[in-house]
C-alpha cells in the first residue's frame, strides 16, 4: 500500500496484505521504495531531521522572500509560523499528494520529496532525456529527479547503486542542497499570480484534486456523481461516465426525499455508505471493499504495527458466500488456543447470523472486553459440517518482529509487514548475524502480509542486489521490483529455512516465492494463502474531526521471479510439514533446526 494522499481528502495506500487485521479484537509510492542502507553506508554528515512544515517554511522563504499576501491552506494541524509557505506551496501543486490532509507536518522530509516539491517552487522541470539507474528510484519522473540533484550537486548517492530516495533528510544535507538549488533558479522568484483556492467543502466524500483510479467528483447536476477511471498518467485517462443507470438511483432517492413517510429513519451517513459497500461488494472481489471511519481506522492503526487491542486475535475477510472468513489467527491468540484455523468460515456469533453482515458489523460482535467469552459458528470444509468453537477473549499485543536463538541457530519471527518491522529490520539481524549462527529459520506462518516496501526489504536481506523480487502486473503496465542494495548482514551462504502455512499470505508469499524461485531458501510447511494481487487504500476527507472512510480497491496482481502467478494457488513448500496445534512444542521449528545442524554436521 504509497502512505499519506492528497490536497482535497484521499489517502493512497499500495498494499499486499490479506484484507485485515480486523483482529477481532487493527501499496508503496512509485519511487519511493525503502532501501536497507546501514548508518556506514549514509553521507559523513550529522544533525537533526528536518521537518515537513520547516522545510516548506524556509523554502518558500529563501525562493520568494517577504510575502505579504494570503494563500489559503486546507489542511489540519497547520504550524502557523509556515501556514503562509504552506499555502504557497499549495498554489504551485508542490505539495505531495502523499501527506494528506493532515499534512502530518512534523514528519521528517526525504530527499525524493525535497526533489519533489523543490522543483515545483521552483518552477523547474527536469530535461526529458535525464535517467538514472539506482535501484531504489523507479519512476520515470523520480530517474530525471535524481539526474538533476546530481548535476545541480543537492545530494550524492548513499552508494555507486542505491541514491537513498526515502532517506530523510538532515539539517545539514537541507541546508546545502537549498542553497545549490535556489543559486540555480536565480531567487528571489515571482509569486504566483493566482490566488489560491477556497478550501474544500468537507461536509461531502469529495477525492482529492489529483485524479485516481476509481476518484469521484460531483457533477454541475444536484445529485449525480461521476466517475473517473484511467490511470493517474493522463494519456492513458478514460472518459468520465455516470455511475451505472444512475437515474434510477437519483429517482429512488428522490421518492424517499418526496414520499417516505419516516422522515426520521433517512440516516444520510448510513445510505451512502451501504451503497458504496454494495457497489464494490458487486465487484466479487473480497480485496476490493469499502471501509467505515472506525473500520478504517483500526486498518492504518495495523499497518504501522506493533499495536494491541482486546479479542480473539485473528485476522478476517469477508466471506464470498456470506459471513467472515479467517485468514489467520494470530500466533498465540485466544483464537488459536481455542482451535480456530485458516480457513473458517464464521457464519454467526453468540448465535446471531453475520452472513448478510458487513465486515465492520461482524467484527464488531466478534469483539469484546478480555474475559469475555464468544461462541463462535463455524463452517469448516476439510471437517464436513458444522461446528460452535466458545474463544475467551483476551488482550492481544502484536510484536511484528521477534528475535531469538536456538541451538545456535537464529529464529526471525516476522508477523507483519508493518513499518515497523521494517524499521527494526536491519539493526535485528545485524545484532544476530553478530553472533556467527549455523543458520537462520524465517517464521512466516500466520503472516498475513503488509506493505509492498516490506517485502522487497526483507528479501533483499537474502538476494543478491538486482535480483528479481516481485513483478507486479497492472492493467496497462508492469513493473519489476528487485533487491536493494546497501551492506547486508546475512551472508549469501547461510542456510535459511522459511516456514509458512496455510495463514501465510500476500507479502509472505512474496519473500517465499522469491526465495524459493532463486533456490536462496527451503520452504517449509503448507501450501500458503494464495493471496496475489496488489491493492490501493484511497482514504477521503475526514469530516468534523472524525474519523476518514476508505476504500480498498485491487489495481494490479503479481508474479513471483519465476512468472509464477499464486493467486487463488499459493506458494508450495519445498519441503511439506504438517500443522500441528503448537503448545510448547513446535514441532515444525523443531524439524527446521534439526535440517540446517544436520547439514552443518551437527
Amino acid at each position: 500500500m504509497i502512505r499519506r494522499l492528497s490536497t482535497a481528502g484521499i489517502v493512497l495506500l499500495l498494499l499486499l496484505h490479506a484484507p485485515g487485521v480486523f483482529a477481532l479484537g487493527r501499496n508503496l509510492s512509485e519511487g519511493q521504495l525503502i532501501t536497507a542502507e546501514s548508518s556506514a553506508a549514509l553521507p559523513d554528515r550529522t544533525g537533526e531531521r528536518v521537518s515537513r512544515s520547516e522545510f516548506l517554511r524556509r523554502s518558500v522563504g529563501v525562493l520568494y522572500g517577504t510575502i505579504d499576501r494570503t494563500f489559503s491552506a486546507p489542511y489540519e494541524n497547520i504550524p502557523p509560523e509556515a501556514a503562509t509557505a504552506i499555502g504557497v506551496a499549495r498554489v504551485l501543486g508542490a505539495v505531495p499528494s502523499e501527506w494528506g490532509s493532515s499534512g502530518r507536518w512534523d514528519t521528517p522530509v526525504t530527499r525524493g520529496e525535497l526533489l519533489s516539491v523543490l522543483t515545483k517552487l521552483g518552477k523547474v522541470s527536469p530535461e526529458s532525456g535525464m535517467a538514472s539507474g539506482f535501484q531504489d528510484v523507479r519512476s520515470n519522473d523520480a530517474k530525471r529527479l535524481v539526474k538533476l540533484a546530481q548535476l545541480w550537486r543537492l545530494f550524492e548517492p548513499l552508494t555507486p547503486r542505491t541514491f537513498g530516495w526515502s532517506r530523510a533528510i538532515t539539517e545539514a544535507e537541507f541546508v546545502l542542497a537549498l542553497e545549490n538549488f535556489s543559486e540555480h533558479v536565480a531567487a528571489p522568484l515571482a509569486l504566483p499570480a493566482e490566488e489560491a483556492r477556497p478550501p474544500v467543502d468537507r461536509s461531502t466524500l469529495s477525492p482529492r484534486e489529483r485524479p485516481v483510479r476509481g476518484s469521484t467528483t460531483p457533477s454541475k447536476k444536484k445529485g449525480t456523481v461521476t466517475i473517473e477511471t484511467g490511470s493517474v498518467d493522463s494519456s492513458h485517462r478514460l472518459n468520465k461516465t455516470t455511475l451505472p443507470r444512475n437515474d434510477l438511483l437519483e429517482t429512488v432517492w428522490g421518492l424517499v426525499q418526496q414520499k417516505f413517510l419516516y422522515e426520521d429513519r433517512i440516516n444520510q451517513e448510513e445510505i451512502a455508505y451501504s451503497i458504496a459497500e454494495t457497489i464494490l461488494q458487486k465487484l466479487n472481489d473480497p480485496y476490493t471493499t469499502f471501509f467505515r471511519p472506525t473500520t478504517n481506522q483500526r486498518f492504518q492503526e495495523q499497518i504501522q504495527g506493533n499495536n494491541s487491542f482486546s479479542g480473539i486475535g485473528a485476522h478476517v475477510q469477508i466471506h464470498p458466500e456470506g459471513g467472515v472468513e479467517v485468514v489467520t489467527p494470530i500466533q498465540g491468540s485466544p483464537a488459536m488456543k481455542a482451535g480456530v484455523k485458516a480457513g473458517d468460515r464464521i457464519t454467526a456469533v453468540d448465535d446471531v447470523s453475520v452472513e448478510k453482515m458487513s465486515l465492520e458489523e461482524a467484527v464488531n460482535l466478534i469483539r469484546g472486553p478480555e474475559g469475555s467469552t464468544v461462541r463462535l459458528t463455524i463452517v469448516r470444509k476439510d471437517a464436513g459440517g458444522t461446528m460452535v468453537i466458545s474463544v475467551v477473549r483476551g488482550q492481544i499485543v502484536l510484536k511484528d518482529l521477534v528475535l531469538t536463538e536456538q541451538e545456535g541457530i537464529a529464529i526471525v519471527r516476522l508477523n507483519n509487514f508493518s513499518r515497523e518491522a521494517m524499521n527494526e529490520i536491519n539493526t535485528a539481524l545485524a545484532d544476530v548475524m553478530a553472533k556467527k549462527p549455523l543458520g537462520l529459520v524465517l517464521d512466516m506462518r500466520n503472516n498475513p502480509g503488509g506493505l509492498l516496501d516490506a517485502a522487497i526489504l526483507i528479501s533483499s536481506h537474502f538476494l543478491k542486489e538486482g535480483d528479481s523480487v516481485v513483478t507486479v502486473a497492472r492493467k496497462s503496465a508492469k513493473e519489476e521490483y528487485r533487491a536493494v542494495g546497501g551492506q547486508r548482514s546475512v551472508p549469501m551462504d547461510l542456510a535459511v529455512i522459511v516456514l509458512v502455512n496455510k495463514g501465510s499470505a500476500s507479502a509472505s508469499e512474496i519473500v517465499a516465492g522469491a526465495l524459493k524461485d532463486h533456490k536462496r531458501a527451503e520452504i517449509m510447511g503448507q501450501t500458503t494463502f494464495g493471496k496475489g494481487t496488489v491493492q490501493e487504500a484511497i482514504e477521503f476527507a475526514s469530516e468534523g474531526g472524525k474519523s476518514p472512510a476508505a476504500v480498498k480497491i485491487t489495481v494490479a496482481k503479481w508474479l513471483t521471479p519465476g512468472g509464477h502467478e499464486i493467486n487463488g494457488k499459493g506458494v508450495e513448500p519445498t519441503i511439506i510439514f504438517p500443522e500441528t496445534q503448537q503448545g510448547d512444542r513446535d514441532e515444525m521449528l523443531l524439524e527446521a533446526i534439526r535440517i540446517i545442524k544436520a547439514k552443518k554436521g551437527r
